[in-house]
C-alpha cells in the first residue's frame, strides 16, 4: 500500500517505545511486520476528535487509542500524531501501527470508475442515482460522487487529496464528470466555462420520432412556478442552447439522439427535449414515463475543453451504461457517434452564447439546496 514504507521504517526504529529491545537479544531475531491499518475518514465521522474517530473506526477504547498514539502508532496524512484531541476531516488518512489484527468498523464505499487522472484533471463516471455533490436533504450515509472519489483517492495516496468538482449532472443522469486535481487548474477551467470553450455531448433515448436532420433548440430556461423541482422554457429565463441530432429509431417508438450543450443549465437537455415534444424515455418529471424504464435514459457521454495545464484540446468519453441496451436501434454502432470536431462545431453562423455558469469550485452557493431530479 503506498506510503507504508515510511511506517515500516518507523516500526524498526529502535527509538520507538513499544519496539525498543536490547540489541543483543534481537541480533538474530526475524521481525514480522503487520501492514499498518489504513482508515479514511468518511463524512459521517468528519469533525470528530482523532481519538474518537479511532475508537469508532476500530472498536479500540479511547484510552487505548491515546496509548497507541503515545507509542508513535497513529499517523495522519503521512505524519505521526501524538495529540489526539485534534479533529479529523473527511478524506483524512489515518494509519495505525498495531500488533494485533483489527477489523475496521467502517464499511468500504463503492468504487468509482476513473477514466482519466493526470494530476490536473480527473474524469470519473457518475452512475445514475448518485448525487454529483452532497445535498442538504440527503441521508448522511448516501455519499455523493465527489465524496466517494475523495475517499478512494485518499486511500490510494495516503493523504487527503485536492479534489474540486467542476460541474454537475442530475442525480438520475449518468456519465462523465470532471474534477480539478490542483488549485492551478481552477482558473483556466473557470475561463473555459466562461468563454463557452467547454463542449458536452449527451446520448439520450426519446419518445417518438423527432424527424431527420439536426435541430437547434434555443430556448431560455427558468424554474417552473407550478412545480418545486421542475424547470421550464420561460421568457426571461437564462439563455440555453442544445443541438439535437437523431442517431436511429429504436424499439417501442423511441429514438436515440445525441445532444450537444452550448450552455449548461439545470435539466437543460431534459427540458429542451420535452419542449420539442419528445421527452427522454423514463423521465416522469417531464412527461416521458415508459413502463419498465426506471430512470431518464440520458447519459453524459463525452466532454471536450482546453486542458488547464497548457490549453491543448482535452477529450474524454464514457461508455454507454447497460440500461440503454434494450432501447438501442437494431445494429447500432457506437462509432456512429459524432466526432468531437463534428459534435462541437458551431451549428450556424451566429456566435454561440457563452455559459455564464462557472465551475462548481468557483461558485459561492455550493452550500445551497440542490434541485431534485
Amino acid at each position: 500500500m503506498p506510503g507504508h514504507g515510511r511506517l515500516h521504517r518507523r516500526l524498526l526504529d529502535p527509538r520507538t517505545r513499544h519496539h525498543r529491545h536490547d540489541r543483543a537479544s534481537t541480533r538474530n531475531v526475524h521481525v514480522t511486520l503487520r501492514p499498518p491499518l489504513r482508515l479514511v475518514v468518511p463524512p459521517s465521522l468528519g469533525g470528530r476528535r482523532l481519538d474518537q474517530f479511532v475508537a469508532a473506526a476500530t472498536g479500540l477504547s479511547r484510552r487505548a487509542a491515546r496509548r497507541l498514539a503515545g507509542e508513535g502508532g497513529v499517523w495522519k496524512n503521512g505524519r505521526p500524531v501524538r495529540v489526539l484531541s485534534r479533529t479529523v476531516e473527511t478524506g483524512d488518512v489515518i494509519d495505525l501501527i498495531v500488533r494485533e489484527e483489527i477489523v475496521p468498523a467502517i464499511p468500504a464505499p463503492p468504487a468509482v470508475e476513473v477514466l482519466h487522472d493526470d494530476g490536473w484533471l480527473l474524469a470519473a463516471i457518475k452512475p445514475s442515482g448518485t448525487l454529483s455533490q452532497p445535498s442538504e436533504e440527503r441521508d448522511p450515509n448516501d455519499l455523493a460522487l465527489d465524496q466517494l472519489l475523495m475517499l478512494q483517492l485518499a486511500r490510494r495516496e495516503g493523504r487527503r487529496p485536492y479534489l474540486r468538482l467542476l460541474h454537475r449532472l442530475d442525480r438520475l443522469t449518468s456519465g462523465v464528470l470532471l474534477f480539478a486535481r490542483r488549485p492551478q487548474a481552477l482558473g483556466p477551467a473557470a475561463a473555459a466555462w466562461r468563454d463557452g470553450a467547454v463542449c458536452r455531448l449527451y446520448l439520450g433515448v426519446v419518445l417518438g420520432d423527432p424527424g431527420p436532420g439536426e435541430r437547434v433548440v434555443e430556448a431560455p430556461l427558468a424554474r417552473d412556478p407550478a412545480h418545486r423541482w421542475r424547470f421550464a422554457v420561460r421568457h426571461g429565463g437564462k439563455p440555453a442552447v442544445t443541438i439535437v441530432r437523431p442517431l436511429g429509431r429504436g424499439p417501442r417508438d423511441t429514438t436515440l439522439v445525441s445532444c450537444t450543450l452550448r450552455t449548461g443549465r439545470t435539466h437543460q437537455v431534459r427540458v429542451h427535449l420535452a419542449h420539442l415534444g419528445h421527452p427522454v424515455a423514463g423521465d416522469r418529471l417531464y412527461g416521458g414515463a415508459l413502463p419498465g424504464i426506471s430512470r431518464p435514459l440520458l447519459h453524459a457521454v463525452a466532454i471536450r475543453m482546453p486542458h488547464p495545464r497548457n490549453g491543448a484540446p482535452f477529450f474524454v468519453e464514457a461508455p454507454l451504461p447497460t440500461d440503454f441496451v434494450p432501447l438501442l436501434p437494431e445494429g447500432w454502432d457506437p462509432s456512429a457517434l459524432p466526432s468531437p470536431d463534428e459534435a462541437c462545431r458551431p451549428s450556424d453562423p451566429r456566435p454561440e452564447p457563452p455559459s455564464r455558469e462557472l465551475p462548481m469550485a468557483h461558485r459561492s452557493d455550493t452550500g445551497n439546496k440542490r434541485t431534485k431530479p
